[in-house]
């Protein structure tokens, strides 16, 4: 999960509880729902994911920057360790994103066993694929660009320095990183963890979505296979909508944007 400290450098993006209702409708009290706080990107993530497998939810604020997650109610009831995200299904209580998708997909499946199978597969072998991107993602993915999105656009606009070799080293780990998606990930399969689309495939277009923001060009960094997937991955229904509040914030602010 994202610790409190990192969580801070994203205020302009709201700070979400979603809630999966048992019903259709969302402005009802709830017998049975998530409890989705999220950050950053994992807001979208989450989100996204409810959309495209059509798990009902509804949306509550949480403000970091009002400390909500270090209240000790907060800290006794959704996440001791006070990180986001977390999620609450009734009375039971999952954190760590990547447990939360697993989560998510888990719950989609019981609503269209067949249609939602290839988020996370029931198959051991299919699944166990994805597990092993899951399981790289952090590291191999998402810290480079977490690392360009900072050095080249969060510190630029809140007028923090950054060095020269800084700069560098976060366009050298991006690109490395990238060209292990056309060399590994995608050697022999369209997405991530084989012939499907999974939840793996959901992480890391969304982590590069924000590098994109930051100004990484995929056109001209990504190899073939990768730029294919990434612009399969932006067709898919609700990115858009998904992505929506980085978008207008990226029109507002300066930055060298290739999304």
């Amino acid at each position: 999960g994202i610790n409190a400290e990192y969580g801070k450098i994203f205020l302009l993006q709201p700070f979400l509880w979603f809630r999966l209702a048992k019903g259709s409708r969302c402005n009802h009290l709830l017998l049975s729902n998530y409890l989705l706080t999220t950050g950053h990107n994992h807001q979208e993530l989450s989100s996204g994911f409810c959309l495209l497998t059509k798990l009902p939810h509804v949306i509550h604020d949480t403000r970091i920057i009002k400390g909500a997650h270090k209240t000790p109610e907060f800290t006794a009831r959704i996440n001791p360790f006070q990180k986001l995200p977390a999620v609450k299904d009734g009375d039971f209580v999952v954190w760590e994103s990547h447990t939360i998708l697993r989560y998510l997909a888990g719950k989609s499946q019981q609503i269209s066993p067949v249609e939602n199978d290839h988020w996370y597969p029931q198959d051991l072998q299919k699944r166990t694929y994805v597990d092993r991107y899951l399981d790289w993602h952090h590291t191999g993915l998402r810290g480079p660009m977490s690392t360009y999105f900072v050095v080249k656009w969060l510190k630029p606009i809140t007028k923090q320095h950054v060095d020269v070799d800084e700069v560098k080293q976060a366009e050298t780990k991006a690109r490395q990183a990238l060209e292990t998606l056309e060399k590994i990930w995608l050697k022999n399969n369209p997405y991530l963890a084989g012939s499907e689309m999974s939840i793996g495939d959901l992480l890391c277009v969304n982590e590069i979505s924000n590098a994109a923001l930051a100004g990484l060009d995929m056109t001209a960094e990504a190899g073939p296979r990768t730029l294919k997937w990434y612009e399969a991955m932006k067709s898919l229904p609700h990115y858009k909508e998904i992505h929506s509040a980085l978008f207008k914030f990226a029109e507002k602010t300066p930055t060298t944007s290739k999304l």
